[in-house]
């Protein structure tokens, strides 16, 4: 009875399993997907890019051009001034005094001029009737002319007093941004050598930047290929970025390139200029050049 039961309960146990259902099936992935996209056409232009400075247009030192004793100061450090606007004032009163004394020397003068050509005339007349010799009209004839160097001189010696009070009152020669004062009200300024500041210019700005050889004779072979057009001949767009700028934002004209290439460094000079009117640029700048070297195609 024993093995009967087992038997049948093996029998169950296997019909069991043998109705149990079958798992999930294995399920297929989908297709991937694609991207399609046409093609774009656009205007590109090939280029080289090169890094350079960006140097002042012009830049002056400021100097007196009289000695004299610093009486006032007339503009703000660091800011921008005008062509003509007045920067410093040298003490005038020495010069003044000079200029007076000039003036009353060419009255003087003018005085003895008139006096002496109205002698001369009468001697003329005198001589004509016999009254004096030859001698003694000569003599007022002499004195004329020497009335009238005199009288020259002293007009030149006027005129330079009065440039000499004018170079007291000392002004911006350039329009540009002002530099540190090198000297204070009190100090003495010296002609033609104390420093009094610097103005640079800053719109527009030059870049200078340097150009290696192969890129040379590589711009020089598309000239050739009529792809490009030479700066010294036409104008040559440029464009310029700051360390800070993304891309070439600014844009400029090449306005000179150096005759020849500097043997220790193998590179030639050029400079390109650029409008500043935001004054975004300042002189010193490091920047990014980019030079087109073919003319703009679709590609």
């Amino acid at each position: 009875m024993i093995s009967r039961v087992h038997l049948g309960n093996g029998a169950l146990v296997l019909g069991l399993l043998g109705c149990s259902p079958k798992g999930p099936a294995a399920q297929v992935p989908p297709p991937p997907l694609v991207t399609v996209a046409a093609p774009i056409e656009q205007e590109v232009t090939d280029h080289r890019d090169f890094t350079g400075r960006t140097v002042a247009i012009d830049s002056v030192v400021v100097r007196a051009r009289v000695t004299g004793y610093l009486d006032q100061v007339h503009f703000k450090e660091g800011a921008e001034v005008a062509a003509g606007e007045l920067l410093y004032e040298i003490d005038p009163r020495p010069y003044q005094a000079v200029l007076s004394q000039a003036e009353g020397n060419v009255a003087g003068s003018e005085a003895r001029f008139t006096r002496l050509a109205a002698d001369l005339e009468r001697a003329r007349k005198l001589l004509a009737d016999g009254v004096i010799s030859q001698e003694d009209f000569e003599r007022t004839t002499s004195e004329l002319a020497e009335a009238s160097g005199t009288l020259h001189a002293q007009r030149a010696a006027l005129e330079r007093a009065k440039l000499d009070l004018e170079f007291t009152r000392i002004r911006a020669p350039i329009a540009g941004l002002t530099g540190k004062s090198e000297l204070d009200v009190g100090n003495l300024v010296m002609a033609d050598a104390s420093a009094l500041t610097s103005i640079v210019s800053i719109d527009p700005i030059h870049a200078s930047f340097d150009v290696d050889e192969r890129s040379v004779l590589l711009y020089r072979q598309r000239i050739r290929e009529k792809k490009v057009h030479s700066a010294r001949e036409a104008e040559v767009p440029v464009l310029l970025g700051l360390a800070n700028e993304e891309g070439y934002p600014h844009r400029g004209l090449i306005d000179f390139v150096d005759n020849q290439l500097d043997p220790t460094s193998g590179t030639i000079r050029a400079r390109a200029v650029f409008p500043n009117p935001e004054r975004t640029i300042s002189p010193g700048f490091f920047v990014r050049i980019r030079v087109p070297f073919d003319q703009p195609h679709r590609a």
